[in-house]
């Protein structure tokens, strides 16, 4: 009997080193690695954040205020360089004669002024970020469809891109992103009207960057024309 005996604690002894070695490989790879993959998922996260939807009402506002310190988002490459100091025309392929001014049009049956320009192009034509600037927020409505807000660099200006048939890729809320940036598409999404293929395109000034939604608009159309004005 002691032969045998003796072979069962040797094997006991084998399988109890073994998941001694395991424990400690494991504990190991939780203190060195554990920090790099809870960043990963804190990224992957990010990159999946979603849209608002709806149509933001007064005690929803709040909740769509810039966080002032966004979580760390990607730097898109832009897809064209303009050293000039002025503004892109947001839509690839569109000329400054091609532009033209809506600003003062009536919309809503006359019920209100257009306050931007509308950029006409096929669909799924690149839109680009007229300047380098912060991605403020995605937002979806009925009027708009799918849209984003941009804020400038100095954070008194946000650009306004409506009616887009999506987002780019790798555009996220937070991303910098600099002047050509494919930042969308052309679409007709929200009431821009079945095969009505345009970018809604304004700028506004604001006094407060969290409160992006608010601000005083300024006519878009001789920034485009000219690009060496600088709003």
């Amino acid at each position: 009997m002691r032969p045998i005996l003796l072979k069962i604690l040797k094997r006991l002894a084998v399988v109890y080193l073994v998941f001694l070695h395991i424990a400690l490989i494991y504990f190991a790879a939780e203190f060195y690695y554990g920090p790099l993959l809870t960043f990963r998922q804190i990224e992957m996260a990010n990159v999946n954040a979603p849209a608002v939807n709806g149509t933001p009402t007064d005690e929803e506002r709040s909740e769509l205020m810039i966080d002032p310190t966004p979580a760390y988002v990607p730097t898109p490459t832009p897809a064209i360089a303009d050293p000039r100091p002025g503004l892109m025309i947001p839509v690839i392929g569109v000329t400054p004669d091609q532009l033209i001014d809506t600003y003062d049009q009536d919309r809503g049956e006359g019920e209100r002024r257009h306050d931007a320009i509308d950029i006409a192009a096929p669909l799924g034509t690149p839109v680009i970020a007229v300047a380098d600037g912060t991605i403020a927020k995605f937002f979806d409505s009925e009027a708009g469809g799918i849209t984003l807000y941009q804020l400038n660099t100095a954070q008194t200006l946000v650009f306004y891109y409506a009616h887009l048939q999506r987002r780019a890729d790798g555009i996220v809320e937070g991303s910098f992103v600099t002047k050509g940036t494919v930042i969308g598409y052309v679409g007709d999404t929200g009431n821009a009207g079945p095969g009505n293929y345009h970018l809604h395109f304004s700028i506004a000034r604001i006094s407060d960057p969290t409160r992006y939604f608010e601000g005083t608009y300024i006519n878009p159309y001789p920034y485009l024309v000219d690009p060496s004005l600088v709003p």
